[in-house]
């Protein structure tokens, strides 16, 4: 099924943003992505979480070496005159070494201090500058597609397929059209731009 920007329904509106990120997610992942169409629809806050809102262990090529991925965003279904589509609210991006974060991308509009998008560079990045491990570091806006592409081509996570080759070029596919229908409806901020 072809993905679109709009939907008839607010129900397949949450449906196609759910098998969207599903489907980016799928490269390094098959922890269960939860969202509830119901309540999508409703108009409400809704959040989609990846592992029930817990870290889900990534696969690295080093057995010793460990990486987690915690994943949560809040998002409603608004209705526009071409139908309804997916507003994201706030979200929220972490990688962990199984312990300790290591750098989280955080957007939350609703909070009075730091309502911009920022990251944080914690401890277990290596990261000895105080200020530095407490700082909210602007970034503009960060999507998961971006962060998917972080895990594999930084942290070399390991894509579900063992073809490496093969995946990545499915991987970077699915990215970019993610990022495409992302780039069509989004209503603020800058991206990464062509990273992918």
């Amino acid at each position: 099924m072809p993905i679109q920007a709009h939907h008839r329904s607010p129900e397949a509106a949450a449906k196609q943003f759910r098998r969207t990120i599903t489907d980016v997610l799928r490269c390094i992942t098959e922890a269960y992505v939860d969202i509830s169409e119901q309540e999508a629809a409703s108009g409400e806050i809704t959040a989609l979480t990846l592992g029930g809102g817990l870290p889900v262990r990534l696969d690295l090529p080093t057995p010793h070496s460990r990486l987690s991925l915690s994943v949560t965003i809040n998002y409603r279904v608004i209705s526009e005159a071409a139908g309804w589509r997916v507003h994201t609210e706030k979200y929220f991006y972490t990688l962990d070494d199984g312990t300790n974060e290591i750098i989280a991308f955080h957007w939350d509009p609703t909070n009075v201090e730091v309502r911009y998008p920022h990251l944080h560079l914690a401890y277990a990045s290596g990261v000895q500058h105080p200020v530095l491990q407490t700082a909210h570091i602007p970034t503009g806006r960060v999507l998961i597609e971006d962060v998917i592409w972080l895990t594999i081509r930084e942290f070399q996570v390991e894509c579900l397929n063992r073809d490496a080759e093969h995946n990545h070029r499915v991987c970077r596919r699915r990215l970019r059209t993610a990022r495409k229908i992302f780039g069509e409806l989004q209503s603020w901020g800058a991206t990464a731009g062509d990273v992918l």
